[in-house]
């Protein structure tokens, strides 16, 4: 994908809705980091990342759970896209972080042009 389509792709609010919708289908799951990204992978991908990819969601996960875990109010604003209302049985900065790494999962190549 070019760096134009990224960018829209990353803003676009359907988007962000729909990386919401899957972190919140993810994190009702239960399971470990692991387990939920190899789901994540499934939902977006078809198929679990690979074991390239699999170190940069991980470091996705630490850096932005350590983000919105000190800035509550940032992940909060992140979640509000759309007209559904944030999950209260899901902390926010929880939800936050898996919707960032739900929408890396559908801002890649593989997800724009083979879905």
């Amino acid at each position: 994908n070019t760096p134009l389509q990224a960018l829209t792709v990353m803003n676009e609010p359907a988007f962000l809705e729909a990386s919401r919708t899957m972190a919140y289908r993810i994190l009702r799951t239960p399971g470990t980091d692991d387990q939920r990204l190899l789901r994540a992978g499934e939902i977006a991908l078809g198929h679990t990342p690979s074991a390239k990819d699999l170190p940069i969601l991980r470091n996705a996960i630490k850096r932005y759970r350590k983000l919105y875990t000190v800035d509550v109010s940032a992940a909060k604003e992140l979640l509000n896209v759309g007209d559904w209302p944030q999950s209260p049985e899901i902390p926010a900065p929880e939800a936050a972080t898996w919707m960032i790494v739900c929408s890396t999962l559908m801002n890649s190549d593989e997800f724009i042009t083979l879905h």
